[in-house]
């Protein structure tokens, strides 16, 4: 057995590991890489693997970096099974066809001289998929079995557990948080012998400060000023959790505000979540009563109304890190004003506009023309949807029989003191994997 890593090394993008398992090959998630333009370079680069040599690939969530270049590989000769939830199924597709129109965009804009692939692509790719249950066990072939497990993070999110003869290998995918507001807890077998463990919050612990206090002293600033609270949030997980912790803070009426969300995807992604209801850690009812808390701008008259609007009221649009998306818009025309408040509600990749303004930067060029930046720049604290490295280990310590860690999935900082940190508390051989190397696992 062999583990050879593609992508997801020394950055938080394109994730891809290949598991040469003998005499079949597996490949455990199938991301696009994204940020700077050097690393989404490396979409262009020659494929480490021939797809057509793979018997079948595993997706542990619906995130861009984890699905976004299935349909590539569909085009360039897989014809193997995609494994995954039922719910990651419907995100995968949701992110998949959302790219098709952003490729669209950007090809039209001169951005992009080709396509990675159309929407019938991503038709091609979607009949590939076949859906399997948590923790149920399912054999691969007479040798290796596997089982999904719940990860927490986002809706239908998951970690898998190989076992090949007499051996078992964990890979986390992205690891949810115990005090996440709507998703599950990640759910960790008792015993397995390798892992591949993500690293994005390897080197810090979460702020500890409760982020619905931060959202409140925002809204009653805007309230003040008769501004406008933009936050720039990702449309899958992200915009869902805000719409809940809103909701819960609107029970005190004297915080109550209008609430609009403008993300094609994020609406859609919400439906989602309306659908997979029962697969969250809320209840139906009260995941619903708080949806009757915004507005969906759904349809072209919602958008019409809602260009009328005035301030005070919150606005959730994507993307997250303002890096794309209708959010550009709406920080070109709110990023100007000291009355407003543009509240990053995550993780900000490196060259990113989200990245920047926490940086300090004030001046920008957008849409032919230079924005100055007044507009109060915050990020609201404890709301990610990563375990920070404190949480991750205390998922470990209940593991039996652990031999050896794989890190991925973090920029070099982080994996350089997640390695040091878990290397002191536990007994394990810990290694950042590298792009590119083979590393042998015993069976």
């Amino acid at each position: 057995m062999e583990l050879s890593f593609l992508g997801a090394t020394e950055t938080v993008t394109g994730s891809k590991t290949l598991l040469d398992l003998g005499q079949k090959k597996v490949l455990i998630d199938c991301g696009m890489f994204q940020g700077s333009s050097e690393v989404q370079e490396l979409n262009t680069k020659e494929l480490p693997v021939d797809p057509a040599t793979l018997d079948a690939i595993f997706i542990t969530h619906g995130h861009f970096d984890h699905c976004g270049f299935l349909p590539v590989y569909v085009r360039n000769g897989f014809h193997g099974k995609i494994y995954c939830t039922h719910a990651t199924r419907e995100v995968v597709r949701l992110i998949l066809e959302d790219s098709v129109r952003v490729q669209e965009f950007e090809l039209k804009e001169g951005k992009l001289t080709d396509m990675f692939y159309s929407a019938e692509d991503v038709e091609r790719t979607m009949e590939f998929f076949k859906v399997r249950e948590l923790e149920e066990e399912y054999s691969f072939d007479e040798h290796v079995h596997f089982q999904f497990y719940q990860a927490g993070h986002i809706l239908g999110a998951t970690s898998l557990l190989f076992k090949v003869g007499q051996e078992t290998i964990y890979f986390s995918g992205d690891l949810g948080r115990e005090v996440d507001l709507i998703h599950p807890v990640p759910k960790i077998p008792k015993e397995f012998d390798y892992l591949v463990l993500e690293s994005t919050y390897g080197d810090r612990v979460h702020e500890k400060v409760d982020y619905k206090e931060v959202i409140k002293t925002h809204i009653k600033k805007i309230k003040e000023t008769n501004g406008v609270l933009l936050i720039p949030a990702f449309a899958v997980a992200r915009t869902q959790v805000l719409i809940y912790a809103l909701a819960e803070i609107f029970k005190e009426e004297k915080y109550r505000l209008p609430v609009f969300v403008d993300s094609p995807m994020g609406i859609r992604a919400t439906k989602l979540y309306e659908k997979f209801i029962d697969e969250l850690k809320v209840s139906e009812k009260d995941f619903l009563s708080a949806l009757k808390r915004v507005k969906l701008l759904e349809f072209g008259n919602d958008l019409k109304k809602f260009s009328k609007q005035s301030g005070p009221y919150i606005l959730i649009s994507s993307s997250g890190m303002i890096s794309g998306g209708r959010v550009l818009k709406y920080f070109d025309k709110f990023g100007k004003d000291e009355k407003n408040i543009i509240l990053l509600a995550g993780y900000q990749g490196e060259g990113t506009i989200g990245k920047r303004l926490l940086a300090g930067e004030e001046d920008y060029v957008l849409f032919g023309h230079k924005l100055h930046v007044n507009a109060k720049i915050d990020q609201l604290p404890s709301i990610s949807a990563h375990a920070d490295k404190t949480e991750m280990l205390s998922y470990l310590k209940e593991v039996k029989g652990l031999r050896k860690i794989f890190l991925n999935h973090g920029e070099k900082e982080s994996l350089e003191s997640f390695q040091e940190f878990l290397s002191q508390n536990l007994e394990v051989d810990v290694i950042i994997a590298k792009r590119g190397e083979n590393y042998p696992v015993e069976v």
